[in-house]
């Protein structure tokens, strides 16, 4: 007669099929499925001592700040990108043959041996940011650039002044970065927007 099944096994990706069909003569039925593995980062700064609220980009996806295992991966290559406040961002890739993996990141911080007024006198808010982004700094604003995590202009504002509202009513959810250039320096700061 016409069966329907699903298939289901730790690790593995589930199986269901419609109007499966067997016969007087079928004794047994194959399955093949699809095993998945999984992979973490062990986040640390130069001194060895981990990292909490770093945030990775895995395969163009970007992922909640503290969320270090990922399940579901296939085999085969992975990129990643690592970002935390006060460190340089961390870019590689990793392999998956056959069983899980285990990354040890090592982040290097930005240099501060230089007092850096810039980065003190900006303000951004709201951070998580839902339609609109005010950024003010106590040094006119040259550019503002925002970018997504892959690098990409989302979006730029030229000499605003000292203070801008951004507004982000066409911005899709999800990390980005944002430049804020003034006279000799610019400042990264990781802003979220939220829908």
């Amino acid at each position: 007669g016409a069966y329907f099944y699903h298939a289901a096994a730790p690790r593995h990706w589930a199986l269901w099929a419609q109007d499966f069909f067997v016969d007087a003569e079928s004794t047994q039925v194959v399955i093949h499925m699809t095993r998945f593995f999984q992979a973490t980062f062990h986040i640390l700064d130069d001194h060895g001592n981990p990292v909490t609220e770093a945030f990775i980009v895995l395969n163009e996806e970007s992922h909640p700040p503290g969320q270090y295992t990922f399940d579901g991966l296939w085999d085969g290559q992975h990129q990643y990108t690592v970002y935390a406040d006060s460190f340089h961002p961390q870019s590689g890739g990793f392999e998956i043959v056959d069983e899980d993996v285990e990354l040890e990141i090592l982040l290097e911080p930005i240099d501060t041996s230089l007092p850096d007024k810039e980065a003190s006198g900006l303000r951004l808010y709201p951070n998580p940011a839902r339609d609109a982004l005010f950024v003010e700094s106590a040094k006119e604003i040259r550019e503002i650039r925002l970018l997504d995590l892959r690098g990409q202009v989302v979006g730029v504002i030229q000499s605003p002044g000292f203070s801008y509202r951004i507004s982000l009513e066409d911005t899709g959810s999800g990390l980005y970065l944002l430049q804020v250039h003034t006279q000799g320096h610019v400042t990264t700061r990781r802003v979220q927007v939220v829908r």
